[in-house]
């Protein structure tokens, strides 16, 4: 429940003083008046004798024609008293007055007031004295010792009317002491007016950033928590800080000790406790980081900071302190703790070298497998630079790190070639991907790289281009040879034709002799292209074309060959067939489309069209095939061939006897076996 505050001892002191000066002042204004009602009743002849009591006991003054009673009262009394003549000068004083105002009388008497008067009641003494010439006054007035202090006082002005003329009589009640008590509770309860706000302010920022506080009475086992404690421990929901009151936040609820035990987890107990031993004995302050089990079993971090105050007999009396759930930040230590884990893991098991350099390009960590691969230990690496671990790599490292400051990117696969420390003289190799290091605000700090060493793929490319470069020169003499072969059959043929009176064998040798030839150009091709597997068909027809058009061409300079050709590459699956194909459709063009006639043209078309496929087309403005005959079932030997052909290579044939016949393939090219073709 909530509490009120109560006095402090010190408080307490300084209200029975006050009180004690209040009733002093207070008898003081009484005698004051006394005083005052005396000298009246003297002045004004109303009293006959006085009665003085002192160290001579009782004395009894006639007060017939005399005024040194008057006297003998104003030196007695515990009040300053004095009298101003209207022009301001004092013509009288006791005592007391010369103590106010730290001043032998001789050094009083006939001089202004004014010069006993603090400069700030200069006025206030004026309009007193003016005042006073038609009522009594009382009011507040400032005197001035000779030594500059001011001493507040209540005085109390009534005219005197004497034979020699009017003056001021003064009466004066020192209020120093009451003064300066009342202006120190004043200034203590300014401080803890300050000190509430202070504490009003530290409960909102506390419970706006979910910070509890608890004041632990120690000899009754009680403790006072803010809501925001109640809340870390379980006890209440947390309150929304944006509707956060000064009432709400400052607010406290009394506690017994066990709630706060309950909730501390059973193993951290024994050593929070030691802890709080500990700092109440050697008076330290206490620090201590613990868990605690919420009602529903959810498990939570706290730390818990406080000090312990003692009493006059030396035990600890209270101990005020804080109170901070930290479990988001042990959450984040113990990620941080396991990421830390698999990096060193990575670090230290990955079969590659991995490294982390600063600007300057000096180590600041890398692991055992790069170590080794610069034939130095990782304690050599950490602070050096580059140049004196690996100085024939230093060129690229530059190069590479001052093109990650300049993109922001990360430069991966770049090639390294240098020697270390490990093979003094022996050329190596290295894959290595370099990326950047940032700080929170993005700059780039360092640079971090992955290093495997290719030396020995390499050296096996190497072997493997060299082997490769065997075989493409054997292959190249197996085309070569080939080529030839079929050129000394080709030509065996054409002399065997020549020999031969029948037409119609004539025609079939020489149709034998254009088809060897046709495979012979394609293997000139093979042998002269730098892949030995694909051939530029475009460049093939070129060259087969011009063949046939030597051949059958002669004697008929009014035939024309067109080509209509791109780049088109092709397997020698597929130029074999396509080149028969086209030997085929231009040689039955220049024997039988231009019967009967001297002119005219055949266009050779070779182009790549959609979806990797390819179109070849043979185009005569000739006779065209006879009406009614379908080329299809053509019992033409030449026709059959090419169909087949077709078939082959997968392709589709079409023809159509518009002003001529034109033959037109459309195909895939087949990839060779143990390659896709792109």
């Amino acid at each position: 429940m909530p509490t009120e505050e109560k006095p402090t001892k010190r408080e307490q002191e300084l209200l029975r003083q006050v009180e004690q000066l209040r009733l002093q002042s207070e008898e003081q204004r009484v005698r004051l008046t006394e005083a005052e009602e005396t000298l009246r009743a003297i002045r004004e002849g109303e009293v006959d004798a006085v009665v003085v009591v002192g160290s001579k006991g009782e004395q009894i003054f006639s007060l017939v024609g005399t005024d040194s009673v008057y006297r003998l009262i104003v030196e007695t009394m515990k009040e300053a008293a004095f009298t101003v003549a209207l022009d301001g000068k004092v013509l009288f004083c006791n005592a007391q007055f010369g103590q106010f105002v730290k001043r032998p009388l001789e050094q009083i008497v006939g001089h202004p007031l004014p010069e006993f008067i603090a400069k700030n009641s200069h006025a206030a003494a004026t309009s007193l004295l003016i005042a006073a010439q038609e009522n009594p006054v009382k009011q507040r007035l400032v005197f001035q010792g000779i030594d500059g202090a001011p001493v507040p006082a209540h005085v109390s002005a009534n005219v005197l009317n004497q034979p020699d003329g009017l003056s001021i009589c003064v009466v004066a009640s020192d209020l120093t002491d009451l003064e300066n008590s009342t202006e120190l509770i004043q200034q203590q309860r300014r401080q803890q007016e300050s000190l509430r706000k202070s504490e009003e302010r530290l409960a909102l920022a506390a419970s706006a950033t979910h910070i509890g506080m608890f004041d632990w009475n120690v000899p009754a086992r009680t403790v006072l928590w803010t809501q925001a404690h109640e809340a870390i421990f379980g006890y209440a929901p947390a309150a929304a800080t944006a509707t956060t009151t000064t009432a709400t936040a400052t607010a406290t609820t009394e506690h017994d000790y066990r709630a706060w035990a309950d909730r501390v987890h059973p193993e951290d107990m024994p050593r929070v406790e030691e802890e709080l031993r500990r700092c109440q004995r050697d008076r330290t302050p206490l620090e201590v980081q613990y868990r605690i089990i919420w009602p529903d079993g959810s498990l939570h971090w706290v730390d818990s900071k406080g000090i312990f105050l003692y009493g006059s007999d030396g035990n600890a009396e209270r101990m005020l302190g804080v109170v901070m759930d930290i479990t988001a930040h042990k959450q984040a230590e113990a990620e941080l703790a396991r990421t830390k884990t698999l990096l060193e893991t990575l670090l230290t098991q990955a079969p590659v070298g991995f490294t982390f350099i600063d600007r300057e390009l000096s180590y600041v960590l890398i692991n055992e497998q790069l170590a080794v691969l610069n034939g130095l230990p990782v304690a050599a690496h950490v602070g050096k630079h580059v140049g004196d671990i690996v100085p024939t790599m230093l060129p690229a490292v530059q190069e590479v790190t001052s093109r990650i400051v300049a993109t922001g990117q990360p430069v991966k696969d770049q090639e390294f070639t240098g020697e270390t420390a490990a093979q003094p003289g022996v050329t190596r190799y290295w894959n290595e991907s370099w990326f950047p290091i940032r700080e929170g605000t993005g700059a780039i700090v360092g640079f971090g790289a992955v290093v495997e060493e290719i030396t020995e793929r390499k050296r096996a490319e190497e072997e493997l281009r060299a082997l490769l470069h065997e075989k493409e020169v054997l292959l190249k003499e197996v085309h070569h040879r080939v080529k030839n072969n079929m050129q000394v059959l080709a030509s065996l043929v054409s002399l065997q034709a020549d020999n031969v009176d029948d037409p119609a064998t004539r025609d079939v040798l020489d149709d034998l002799r254009d088809q060897v030839r046709t495979m012979a150009l394609v293997h000139e091709n093979l042998y002269q292209s730098e892949s030995l597997a694909d051939i530029d068909f475009a460049e093939f027809t070129r060259g087969l074309t011009a063949s046939l058009a030597r051949s059958h061409g002669r004697g008929n300079s009014d035939l024309r060959l067109t080509l209509d050709v791109e780049l088109v590459t092709l397997p020698v699956e597929s130029a074999v067939p396509c080149g028969l194909i086209l030997n085929e459709l231009v040689t039955n063009a220049y024997k039988h489309a231009f019967r009967g006639r001297k002119s005219g043209e055949v266009v050779v078309g070779v182009h790549a069209v959609s979806a990797g496929r390819v179109c070849l087309s043979v185009r005569d403005d000739g006779v065209g095939l006879p009406a009614g005959v379908d080329w299809r079932q053509s019992p033409s030997l030449g026709l059959r061939l090419v169909q087949m052909l077709a078939r082959q290579v997968h392709g589709e044939l079409d023809m159509r006897a518009e002003n001529g016949t034109t033959f037109q393939l459309t195909f895939a090219p087949s990839a060779p076996k143990g390659r896709d073709h792109a």
